[in-house]
């Protein structure tokens, strides 16, 4: 029984730690608990149970007191359990990504990227159903640029694109969403939109341009976790924190690298694929502008979350676009596809961009794209 005590005083409160996570909120302050703190009440409780069991050998009347400094083993207990809840909670919440994609804003589900596959389907609507999808750049020209061994990787990786855009489709919806959701502007709401129906074009575009160069037409396979993602807090300040945090990793962040990553490889690349870089360049520079806009809103409506946003900035990420040996190591970046030191570099520009913004409350809250 005395055994079970210091677990059973330990429950409430964890599960009230447990709600607050659930809820997307961090909780008073008071379950904040400092690594410091957290060790300081490790030590001092097992010294008290050490104690405690010592009376309790030594003479029986002092069973009570055993009990109570026995209970005090709940507190570095609890104080660990709630302290590795509340790195999860910060995790997800700041959103850390387990890959960081460097084409369009990521769809995740408790930090999980979610996408489509690709279908089987050499017929698909979404590589030859717009005949405009590749504008101006014939597709015989983008296939006559690449050699024939290389076709089948470039291929492979225009449609891991198309995939990652696929998904900033659903991603965007929902942002669109949760900006109706927290009262923005319409300024706000209108631009994440336009952004969505550009998310449309660039997967078309990208599946197309895969198609050009090996001659299927496939395109993604059902995609029903796109209903999914990280579901918005009702406490408005939780859900203020959550969609500023969004905006700058998945925009300032995701899509400013890709802004920086286009444009050196348009330098790169050979002349058919410059025009397709270059609107995609164009386009993704116009989601950063619009995620800065999202993070001014919050910071207005909130200041005291430019901390969190600046821990955001700075959660690890890892950096998976490439899904081909070639594509990694760099050998492909004259028909559109980044290496993985690129990537690194691209996203080490935009995070300093970033925290320099931050630094400098160079966000304009007008909410003015």
């Amino acid at each position: 029984m005395m055994a079970v005590a210091p677990f059973a005083a330990m429950v409430p409160g964890l599960l009230l730690r447990v709600a607050f996570v659930a809820r997307g909120v961090g909780g008073p302050p008071v379950l904040h608990f400092a690594p410091e703190l957290v060790t300081a009440v490790l030590v001092t409780g097992t010294l008290a149970v050490l104690a405690g069991g010592a009376l309790r050998r030594e003479e029986t009347a002092t069973r009570p007191v055993s009990v109570v400094l026995g209970a005090l083993l709940a507190w570095p207990l609890f104080g660990v359990v709630s302290l590795w809840f509340h790195g999860v909670a910060r995790v997800l919440a700041e959103l850390a990504f387990g890959d960081l994609s460097g084409h369009g804003r990521p769809l995740r589900r408790r930090g999980r990227l979610l996408r489509a596959s690709v279908a089987g389907d050499t017929r698909s609507l979404w590589a030859v159903g717009d005949a405009g999808a590749l504008g101006p750049v014939d597709g015989a020209a983008l296939r006559a640029a690449v050699p024939a061994e290389l076709r089948d990787d470039v291929a492979a990786e225009w449609r891991e694109t198309a995939v990652k855009e696929h998904a900033a489709i659903a991603a965007f919806a929902r942002h669109a969403l949760h900006l109706v959701a927290i009262g923005a502007p319409p300024a706000l709401v209108a631009s994440a939109a336009e952004a969505l129906q550009e998310e449309i074009a660039h997967a078309g575009l990208a599946f197309a341009v895969a198609a050009a160069v090996d001659g299927a037409a496939r395109g993604p396979g059902p995609f029903p976790e796109a209903t999914e993602g990280d579901p918005l807090p009702a406490d408005r300040r939780a859900a203020l924190r959550q969609i500023a945090c969004e905006a700058l990793l998945e925009g300032e962040l995701a899509e400013g690298a890709s802004v920086r990553l286009l444009a050196r490889l348009r330098g790169a690349a050979a002349p058919p694929f410059r025009p397709l870089l270059a609107r995609l360049a164009r386009e993704e520079a116009k989601h950063v502008r619009h995620a800065r806009a999202v993070v001014a809103f919050c910071l207005a409506e909130a200041p005291e979350l430019a901390e969190d946003l600046r821990r955001a900035a700075l959660a690890p990420v890892r950096l998976r676009s490439s899904v081909t040996a070639a594509g990694q190591a760099g050998t492909l970046r004259a028909y559109g596809i980044q290496a993985v030191s690129d990537e690194e570099a691209a996203f080490a520009a935009a995070r300093n961009a970033a925290l320099a913004g931050l630094a400098r409350r160079e966000v304009s809250v007008s909410c003015t794209l």
